[in-house]
């Protein structure tokens, strides 16, 4: 077998090599994917992400550790990287909920929020760093800028609201 390559120029820009994987703007597709492109992409209609499980996770390094975890979405850099159990969680922001192994239906949204959170439960953060430092903590409400950053594992059904808050 011989891979098929499509070029204008010198330039290769679309390649199915032997193993089936397919590069678009690329002459090396990446090993752990089936299509890869190197470029921008404009997809019009559905565009179905689900990994067999309903997570959804997009960014480089989101949802990377995903074993049995179910109905979570993950979305930026290292968002949810180190999930593999936990379920139903949102992360929104780079590094948010990144720390995250088993905790359970936690809302996480802003840059670095909820970030050494590792089995915490029922948690909203809502802010950059909100509840940063929590790992084992349920069932916390945190609003804003660094709001319960230092709450890690012994404070459960907090609500602290504004910037520094709780700490």
């Amino acid at each position: 077998n011989t891979q098929l390559e499509l070029s204008n120029t010198a330039a290769k820009n679309f390649i199915i090599n032997t193993d089936g994987r397919v590069g678009i703007g690329t002459t090396n597709p990446n090993i752990n994917t089936k299509l890869d492109i190197n470029g921008n992409t404009k997809i019009l209609g559905l565009l179905d992400l689900d990994d067999g499980n309903d997570n959804l996770s997009v960014g480089r390094f989101a949802g990377d550790a995903i074993t049995t975890g179910t109905e979570n979405v993950f979305l930026g850099r290292g968002t949810g990287g180190s999930n593999t159990t936990g379920f139903n969680n949102v992360f929104i922001g780079f590094n948010t909920g990144s720390s995250n192994i088993g905790g359970d239906e936690n809302t996480f949204v802003g840059r670095r929020a909820g970030q050494l959170n590792s089995s915490g439960n029922f948690n909203s953060f809502f802010g950059r760093g909100a509840g940063g430092q929590n790992t084992s903590s349920s069932e916390n409400t945190f609003i804003g800028a660094s709001a319960g950053f230092f709450t890690s594992s012994s404070g459960n059904q907090n609500t602290f609201i504004g910037r520094n808050a709780g700490i």
